[in-house]
């Protein structure tokens, strides 16, 4: 019998009050608002859409799988939200530089055991 490990729990991506994302009332919409971060929540942000200035509360990010099945959740938000192109880059900028320091830090830890290894008591 093969085991499964269960899919770790949908994680909306990083952001922080005061950051800029963009705001969009459907999944396909190609023009979105620029909306500012108010409140981050576990699943959901709040934002004020710079727009219309009109304060939306609970908007999933574009990629949360329960807006595929629970289609209510959309309508009763307005929208959805993802993050400006800039922001996304800087995201996978930091990523990269998080694991290059996991990396450069395992290297290092192997070398020094590799150091350890070749030391002859004396």
């Amino acid at each position: 019998m093969t085991v499964v490990a269960p899919a770790a729990p949908y994680k909306q991506p990083h952001v922080t009050a005061g950051e800029f994302v963009l705001f969009q009332t459907d999944l396909g919409e190609k023009r979105p608002d620029v909306a500012l971060v108010l409140r981050v929540c576990n699943r959901s942000i709040d934002v004020l859409r710079l727009g219309s200035f009109l304060n939306k509360e609970g908007i999933r990010h574009i990629s949360d799988p329960e807006l595929k099945t629970h289609t209510d959740l959309l309508k009763d938000t307005g929208g959805v939200w993802r993050e400006t192109e800039t922001t996304g880059r800087l995201n996978r900028v930091e990523a990269t530089v998080m694991d290059l320091t996991h990396q450069v830090a395992e290297l290092g830890n192997r070398l020094t055991e590799a150091r350890r290894e070749r030391k002859v008591p004396t």
